[in-house]
């Protein structure tokens, strides 16, 4: 009887542990489709000016990154920096986007020193104390949140490929 229950609690376990981890890695994937609202907030922008996430209206992006690209911790932030900025040209008139530069060991020069240095042309902010990360759950960069423009998440992920492309497609 000892025996059955050991190996009833040791299957639990092993079932827990694996759709916890598959659901993690989904969410890290870019395939994670999130329908609930998007969280609100503003931010103050790095020329001074507020922004501040619509309830409703506009598709908007929000594109979390880090200064310290590259860095070796950073695997490929380059050329996902360089899609990100096409992806901008080609949906902007559609959509409004914001760049959400994480705080951690730099400075506001630092940070607009790498808005120039990767030719950021959509508006950005210093997520000081990390609000935003945190406010989304954002563990990786760069990484992108897309919200439709009925106010819900849509997509969410750091695979900045056909797929994302795709989303900005079809809810423009």
């Amino acid at each position: 009887m000892l025996y059955k229950l050991c190996i009833l609690i040791l299957s639990g376990f092993i079932w827990y542990s694996s759709t916890a981890g598959a659901k993690k890695v989904e969410a890290r994937s870019g395939n994670a489709v999130v329908s609930s609202p998007a969280d609100p907030f503003s931010a103050t922008l790095l020329n001074g000016e507020q922004w501040k996430l619509k309830k409703k209206g506009a598709m908007q992006v929000l594109v979390f990154t880090d200064s310290l690209c590259p860095y070796r911790h950073l695997p490929e932030c380059e050329s996902k920096l360089k899609k990100l900025n096409t992806l901008y040209k080609q949906f902007s008139s559609d959509s409004r986007w914001l760049t959400v530069v994480k705080e951690y060991y730099v400075t506001k020069d630092a940070v607009n020193d790498y808005i120039k240095r990767f030719d950021i042309e959509y508006p950005a902010t210093w997520d000081q104390g990390n609000e935003l990360f945190s406010l989304y759950k954002i563990n990786n960069t760069p990484y992108v949140v897309i919200i439709d423009k009925k106010g819900n998440i849509s997509w969410r992920g750091d695979q900045i490929d056909e797929d994302l492309s795709a989303t900005l497609a079809r809810l423009k």
